[in-house]
C-alpha cells in the first residue's frame, strides 16, 4: 500500500480535500517560477553590462543559438 493523506489528527483526506491540497501547491509552484523569471528578465535588461556578458556566455555555451531565435531576450 503506498502513502497515506492524513491531517495532523491522522483523519484521511477525502478525494476533495487532496484536489484542493495538490491544486494549491502546484498554483504556489507555478506562481513563483513565473515572477522569478519575470524578475530576472527584469533585472537582466535593466543592467546592459549584465545582459551582454549573460549573452556572451549563452553564446560560448550554446554555440552561437543566441540571436537565431532560440534565446530571445524582452527589453523592458
Amino acid at each position: 500500500m503506498g502513502p497515506q493523506a492524513t491531517e495532523d489528527g491522522g483523519r484521511g483526506l477525502s478525494d476533495e480535500e487532496l484536489w484542493e491540497d495538490v491544486h494549491d501547491i502546484m498554483g504556489a509552484g507555478h506562481e513563483t517560477t513565473a515572477t522569478t523569471t519575470a524578475a530576472l528578465i527584469y533585472c537582466v535588461s535593466a543592467h546592459p553590462e549584465v545582459r551582454q556578458r549573460l549573452e556572451a556566455e549563452m553564446d560560448a555555451v550554446l554555440g552561437g543559438w543566441v540571436g537565431r531565435g532560440v534565446c530571445v531576450w524582452v527589453c523592458v
